[in-house]
């Protein structure tokens, strides 16, 4: 979804909210693979990018479940909170998703188990998707609202991070969303309530 110009402003938005809220360099916070320039070795970079983030923050759509390259993403990531938990004995919580456009199928088990917060912004936020608060201005207030506490959120996780774990290529992953049967996954509610079926 990264053509989507409103998913650009948020991404600028939190990436300054973050930055102004943590006492942050903007230029040291955020990647988002549609900045990478023409030319820019695009599979390297995104892989140095979730060998190093301290934050994964996956962004819910209709196609972000059906993309092979965005569940090997996670699934390198995944695999720093494992390595993290062996040597710890404690999994960072450090997968932040956004519901940007509520997903029409149900999430694959590894997005599932992620707490995804509720209340307010957040849960108009999961009904609707995060993309409808930009998209009205009567929504602003309510944008504002998640914002602040969305980025907030990144910095409570951000302070017990994952350590780095150098991927080179991620397309020799698997995909974390991988299902037995994709013809038996149901609607999602994004309220939480068992599907009606």
């Amino acid at each position: 979804d990264r053509v989507d110009p409103l998913l650009k402003r948020f991404y600028e938005d939190l990436r300054r909210e973050v930055a102004t809220r943590g006492g942050l360099e903007q230029e040291s916070v955020g990647f988002f693979d549609g900045n990478i320039p023409a030319g820019a070795d695009w599979m390297r970079d995104v892989a140095a990018a979730v060998s190093t983030c301290k934050v994964f923050v996956p962004i819910y759509s209709p196609q972000y479940f059906t993309r092979e390259f965005t569940g090997q993403e996670w699934c390198a990531f995944d695999q720093r909170l494992a390595a993290h938990e062996v040597r710890t004995g404690r999994r960072p919580d450090a997968i932040v998703p956004v519901w940007w456009l509520p997903p029409r199928r149900e999430l694959p088990p590894v997005a599932a188990s992620v707490q995804h917060g509720a209340g307010g912004a957040q849960t108009d936020h999961r009904l609707r998707g995060l993309r409808y608060l930009l998209q009205r201005k009567a929504n602003r207030d309510d944008y504002i609202e998640f914002l602040v506490n969305f980025a907030d959120r990144i910095l409570r996780v951000a302070d017990d991070p994952p350590q780095a774990r150098t991927f080179t290529d991620l397309s020799t992953l698997p995909s974390a969303f991988q299902q037995a049967d994709d013809t038996t996954l149901a609607p999602v509610d994004p309220t939480g309530e068992p599907a009606a079926g």
